[in-house]
């Protein structure tokens, strides 16, 4: 039986703005397992933490990190957020684009130990370099509700995680496979319960649905808004 973490999805939101220190201060005071966040450079080689990739129009890697704080001075440096928050929770650092994954590492590596954070992406090729530049890493692999054909690719393609040499050469997709919950009623799901992989699935916000994946032995780790809730769901 797995013992889901409870991940808090850019921070608590319903406390203080997505991807922001108080956010990410607010899912430490609720106890969450780990917190979620978002990472892309900006035109000045600053690493910042944010989801989309404009603001105010504009695009963030064509801005300076001075001029993001002159339109939302909420928006924080990724190096500011590891100060406040090593030795605290643990870290899921979501790389938004392909490129960064140097920088993203060193970053990490300054401020908490190996075992205290995972880098994951939509993207496989960052998922790879991350594993090429260090194999310790632990990383994730991220699939939407669309993905479900590809996802089917991945399981008839990659071998199950039954054995250290099979867990090994299946890496290429991470060693964690975050799933949007949708994926959890294709077809495929019953298919990957049997590969003993670690499964991840975001965002989860129903109590009816956290409860059900908070019982379920093959997810160990639930990413959501709603941490108070899942967090009083879990006991």
């Amino acid at each position: 039986m797995s013992n889901p973490l409870i991940i808090a999805h850019r921070g608590v939101a319903t406390h203080a703005p997505e991807n922001t220190i108080s956010a990410f201060a607010a899912a430490i005071a609720q106890q969450a397992d780990m917190i979620e966040l978002d990472v892309r450079k900006t035109k000045d080689q600053r690493l910042v933490v944010h989801h989309d990739a404009y603001l105010s129009d504009h695009l963030i890697r064509g801005l300076t990190y001075g001029e993001i704080l002159s339109l939302n001075p909420q928006i924080p440096t990724l190096e500011s957020v590891l100060k406040e928050t090593a030795g605290k929770i643990s870290l899921n650092i979501e790389l938004k684009e392909i490129g960064d994954e140097k920088s993203v590492l060193e970053n990490m590596l300054n401020y908490f130990s190996i075992n205290d954070f995972v880098i994951s992406s939509f993207y496989s090729a960052a998922i790879q370099t991350i594993q090429q530049q260090d194999s310790r890493i632990r990383t994730g692999q991220l699939f939407s509700a669309n993905d479900a054909r590809w996802l089917a690719e991945c399981v008839l393609t990659q071998p199950p995680f039954l054995t250290e040499s099979n867990r090994k050469a299946s890496r290429a997709y991470g060693d964690i496979w975050v799933l949007h919950w949708q994926l959890l009623q294709s077809d495929i799901w019953q298919q990957i319960k049997l590969q003993q992989r670690e499964i991840w699935v975001w965002t989860v916000n129903e109590p009816v649905l956290l409860r059900s994946l908070l019982q379920d032995g093959h997810i160990h780790g639930i990413i959501t808004d709603r941490v108070e809730v899942a967090r009083a769901l879990k006991g």
